[in-house]
């Protein structure tokens, strides 16, 4: 774990994957992965581009199926304690648009590697995005004992000033409960509307019965299931 100093800047300047991390870190939280994708629908023509500009740097695979064309690269670019790629997929269908995703992740957070990390993330928007993409950031973290969820809750919703808040319960079976929590900050720029709300962090929490208790937590929402 390390400590987040932050200078005296405007908070548009902090970018998320630090709020997320300060969060970890004030809770006690061990970090085992963050990830940073990037989205955005493109043109024909921009595939042809990025596909051109990605095969004379990179290797690129393609698998292809009924449904879609899909375009995998792994950034060759030596990158302390992080790995890049990208991925072009082309549905079949020309009713839906070619998307490009963007990841960015890795296993130990400190404060070189988040400044790399910021190098690369502009590097990334400047040379294959604009402003119509989409940032989602997923810190996991794990921690030895039971989590307390309502202490965790209190303790990110005053760092982070949080709005809207609500909580979702699974118990699945004896073993395995997972608590869901949803709110909204104004930190944040990014966001998603639902019923008429904004809703900017999502954070899982799973118990396993004897195992480490894992705490996800994502940004403006999880892309996949844990």
């Amino acid at each position: 774990m390390f400590i987040f100093i932050y200078p005296e800047m405007s908070h548009e300047e902090i970018y998320e994957l630090e709020d997320i991390a300060k969060i970890a870190e004030d809770n006690n939280l061990t970090t085992e992965e963050w990830i940073v994708t990037l989205k955005e629908k493109l043109s024909n023509e921009q595939v042809q581009k990025y596909l051109t500009t990605f095969q004379k740097e990179h290797q690129v695979k393609k698998v292809e199926d009924k449904s879609v064309i899909k375009y995998f690269i792994n950034s060759d670019d030596e990158i302390n304690d992080m790995d890049v790629t990208y991925e072009i997929t082309i549905p079949q269908d020309s009713n839906h648009s070619p998307e490009l995703v963007a990841t960015i992740k890795g296993t130990h957070l400190s404060l070189a590697i988040v400044d790399e990390y910021k190098n690369v993330l502009k590097y990334i928007r400047n040379q294959f995005f604009t402003k119509k993409s989409r940032l989602f950031t997923c810190l996991i973290s794990s921690k030895d004992g039971k989590i307390a969820s309502d202490d965790f809750s209190k303790n990110m919703s005053k760092n982070l000033k949080l709005k809207y808040i609500s909580t979702q319960t699974d118990t699945i079976n004896e073993g395995f409960y997972q608590e869901t929590i949803y709110g909204y900050t104004k930190l944040w720029n990014n966001e998603f509307l639902i019923e008429n709300k904004p809703l900017n962090i999502q954070v899982v929490i799973q118990r396993h019965k004897n195992e480490k208790q894992k705490v996800i937590i994502g940004t403006p929402i999880l892309l996949t299931e844990y």
